[in-house]
């Protein structure tokens, strides 16, 4: 079954991790907090869906789980190459797979102890069959589990509040130049919230969905906090000229570079910070758990009420350019 979703190429994958800055440590500690009846449990397997670079499993492989306790699958082989390359996963089993495929395989069905899917659904306009495909991975008294991850970056890209004013300020001018470009070609204006995908994602709103249909979700654990300093310079070349979130990717490339090239006129003007000043970055994450109650097949009962709340999600078609495929 083909799920048209964001695309993660080479081009994104190469950056990926850079511009998705991890604390090891903190991840480490979410999970382990999260998982605490699994880490050290004899025979535990873990699946993480969606597993691009590697990001999250690099931070639990040794100190939380062995190699051979996990396995990797993600739909683009771009993603999968660079978590192959990553010294510290040399022997992790990755499938370059889709959820569904994977799920759709009997010896898989019902067969871990961990199913992690963070930030996985807010890629997938149809995320709700491969949320599916999520639960019908995991053993009874299994769990789903993801970090709630947000930054200042994450929230100056979806136009929300942020303590950086520098960098609100940085992202408000950079859109408004976005919005100038498609007002000339005719097109749309875009907002910052909106993203190629879906309306989803896999924090407050996924939390909410999964309590809605009976799930016993726990989203009550620490949170914690790193920062990365980095250059306007950076934020301007590296997150908008590559365009590496999706809510950047409906973005067409020359709009793009046309909106960048006008930014960089304004910076050091206007309120705007000079290309060489140096921004920190805020980053704090918290993991949240969904466990699935015994007893409570996935029945016909459960996929109605499912569908009735997708209907209340609004998708957002992925829009690309032809370079983007």
């Amino acid at each position: 079954m083909t799920i048209k979703a964001v695309q993660f190429d080479k081009e994104l994958a190469r950056i990926y991790d850079e511009t998705r800055p991890i604390d090891p440590e903190a991840c480490r500690t979410c999970f382990r907090d999260a998982l605490q009846d699994i880490v050290g449990k004899r025979g535990a397997k873990i699946v993480d869906v969606g597993c691009g670079t590697g990001r999250i499993l690099e931070c639990l492989i040794p100190d939380l789980f062995q190699k051979e306790q996990v396995i990797g699958i993600d739909v683009s082989p771009a993603m999968i190459d660079v978590a192959k390359s990553k010294p510290a996963l040399h022997g992790v089993e990755f499938r370059n797979i889709s959820a569904v495929d994977f799920a759709g395989a009997l010896e898989n069905q019902k067969h871990f102890d961990a199913v992690i899917c963070h930030w996985l659904f807010h890629c997938l306009p149809d995320w709700q069959n491969v949320f599916h495909s999520c639960v019908s991975l995991v053993k009874m008294g299994g769990v789903l589990a993801w970090l709630e991850e947000d930054s200042d970056l994450y929230r100056a890209l979806d136009g929300k509040n942020t303590s950086n004013e520098l960098l609100k300020r940085l992202f408000d001018a950079y859109y408004e130049s976005v919005n100038k470009e498609l007002h000339a070609l005719g097109l749309e204006n875009i907002t910052p919230s909106s993203r190629a995908g879906t309306a989803l994602r896999c924090t407050d709103d996924l939390a909410n969905e999964l309590a809605v249909w009976g799930w016993n979700v726990q989203p009550h654990f620490r949170t914690h906090r790193w920062i990365k300093r980095v250059t306007v310079n950076w934020i301007v070349d590296t997150v908008l000229e590559h365009r590496v979130f999706t809510n950047l990717r409906r973005i067409p490339r020359a709009v793009n570079h046309q909106a960048i090239e006008t930014l960089k006129r304004k910076l050091g003007c206007d309120g705007l910070p000079r290309a060489d000043h140096l921004l920190e970055l805020k980053f704090w994450a918290k993991p949240v758990i969904a466990t699935l109650l015994v007893g409570e097949p996935i029945d016909e009962s459960f996929k109605r009420r499912a569908a009735r709340s997708l209907n209340e999600v609004t998708s957002i078609h992925s829009v690309y350019d032809s370079t983007d495929h």
